[in-house]
C-alpha cells in the first residue's frame, strides 16, 4: 500500500466509522445525564459508554498507524506507545532496534498485539509500575511486557482482548507466553525472522 493509499484510508476512518461511533458516545452521555434513569440502566449505559470510548481509542490507534506507522522505526513506536497508553504508571523502557524487523509484514499485528497488552494493564491489573523490553538478534526478537500488578491471568479469566492477543500472535506464526501471579504479570512475545 503506498503513503497516499495509506493516507486516504485513514481520511475514510476518520470522517466514517470514527465520527459515527463518537455521535454514539455523545448520545450514550445524554441517557447518562437524564435524571429518570434506573440505577440497573445507567451501568449498562456506562458499561457501553466505556466500550464505546475503547473503540475510538482503536480507531485512531488505526489511523494513526496509516498515517505514520511507515516512518516510525519500531523500537520507536513501541516507546510512544507506551508512553502514552500507560501514563500512570512508572515506567521501565529497554528497546533495542531491531532493523531487519522494519519491513517485516507484521510487525503492525505485534504494535497490535502490545497496544492491547497495555490497555489490559491499564483497566485490569492495579499496576504501579511496567516494563517493557525489546530484544532482537539476526534471527528474532522478543517483546516482553510486565507489570507488578495483582496478576490473575489465566486461561479460565481470558476475555475477548486476551483471546484475540493470542489469534493474532498465531496467525502471524509467533509464540506468546506468560506468567501471572500476585506479584504480576508478564507476557513474552517471540518472532522468528523469516
Amino acid at each position: 500500500m503506498t503513503s497516499l493509499e495509506r493516507i486516504h484510508l485513514a481520511q475514510e476512518l476518520h470522517d466514517g466509522i470514527a465520527q459515527d461511533l463518537v455521535a454514539i458516545g455523545y448520545s450514550l452521555d445524554i441517557l447518562l445525564a437524564t435524571p429518570d434513569i434506573n440505577t440497573s440502566s445507567r451501568q449498562e449505559i456506562r458499561t457501553l459508554r466505556f466500550a464505546v470510548s475503547n473503540l475510538i481509542e482503536k480507531v485512531r490507534d488505526e489511523m494513526f498507524d496509516l498515517r505514520n506507522g511507515a516512518h516510525i522505526a519500531f523500537s520507536n513506536q513501541i516507546e510512544l506507545d507506551g508512553r502514552k497508553a500507560l501514563v500512570q504508571f512508572g515506567i521501565e523502557l529497554n528497546l533495542e532496534e531491531c532493523p531487519w524487523f522494519e519491513s517485516d509484514s507484521r510487525k503492525d499485528q505485534v504494535l497490535k498485539i502490545s497496544r492491547e497488552i497495555m490497555r489490559n494493564i491499564v483497566q485490569h491489573s492495579q499496576a504501579t509500575n511496567v516494563g517493557i523490553t525489546l530484544k532482537s538478534t539476526q534471527n528474532d526478537l522478543q517483546l516482553v511486557i510486565q507489570d507488578n500488578g495483582r496478576g490473575g491471568v489465566s486461561p479460565t479469566s481470558y476475555g475477548m482482548g486476551l483471546v484475540g492477543i493470542l489469534e493474532r500472535t498465531s496467525a502471524i506464526r509467533g509464540t506468546i507466553d506468560y506468567t501471572s501471579d500476585s506479584s504480576g504479570t508478564c507476557f513474552t512475545i517471540r518472532i522468528k525472522r523469516e
